[in-house]
């Protein structure tokens, strides 16, 4: 049996799904969450164009800061500025309508959307705002943020490193969803 929707109903299921493109369902739909394993997708690297996965990226025993989408860069810089010498590495992820001219070496290009995919951050790219999401050492995510909340990301690291640049990690883990 198959129902027919009225009027009504058509045009409660257009506004609907209009509130729900706005809301970047994607990020609130995604299978993760903070404190779940960092997902992995298939990307290349930005400058050399060689493919890589974001596993291979994120290995090692440092923090990771992704940025997605152009409004990140200010985050990605302050991230890198306070607390690079404590083991945070940045890797912007480029998609592929993004000029990658001025790519920094460890940025990826993310030319399918595989990475956006995964992170849910694909509404926040096409909306040009962007999300900022922080990978702890053990791989696991720990902060997921809209780019333009670089406070949150400086009080998210300052309770994982310290208060910034030659800082000492405390010892424990911490998770945060903004």
């Amino acid at each position: 049996m198959r129902f027919l929707l009225d009027d009504e109903q058509r045009e409660f299921r257009r506004s609907l799904d209009a509130m729900l493109t706005a809301a970047d369902t994607p990020a609130v739909l995604r299978a993760w969450a903070a404190g779940d394993r960092a997902p992995d997708a298939p990307c290349a690297d930005a400058v050399t164009g060689a493919p890589t996965r974001l596993h291979r990226v994120l290995a090692g025993p440092r923090t990771t800061v992704l940025g997605f989408g152009a409004g990140s860069s200010a985050a990605l810089r302050g991230a890198a500025d306070a607390y690079g010498d404590a083991g945070v590495r940045t890797c912007r992820v480029y998609a592929a309508h993004e000029d990658r001219a001025g790519a920094e070496p460890g940025s990826v290009a993310d030319d399918a959307g595989h990475v956006a995919a995964a992170y849910g951050t694909e509404a926040s790219i096409r909306a040009g705002t962007g999300t900022v999401v922080v990978v702890r050492p053990d791989h696991h995510v720990g902060l997921v943020a809209p780019a333009d909340d670089a406070r949150s990301v400086g009080e998210y690291l300052r309770r994982l490193h310290g208060a910034g640049r030659s800082a000492e990690r405390p010892s424990g883990t911490v998770d945060a969803v903004r």
